[in-house]
């Protein structure tokens, strides 16, 4: 290899979407509003992104980004 070293990139997204279940959780806990926009802030200081609530949404956009595999 001529002493050249190959690079792949690696890409850490680090993201959980949740799915419906656990979103009803969360909201009868408090810790988001269903019925507001995105992003929100609960009185714990948790940001909640519309990425980890909604996967009808966070799938196609990881998609658009390039993401083909999750391990």
């Amino acid at each position: 290899m001529d002493g050249v070293t190959e690079h792949r990139a690696i890409v850490d997204t680090h993201r959980h979407p949740v799915g419906p279940k656990l979103r009803a959780k969360m909201a009868e806990r408090g810790l988001y509003d269903p019925n507001e926009e995105f992003p929100q802030a609960n009185a714990q200081d948790l940001i909640c992104y519309r990425e980890f609530f909604d996967l009808d949404y966070a799938m196609p956009k990881q998609r658009e980004g390039g993401l083909k595999l999750a391990r």
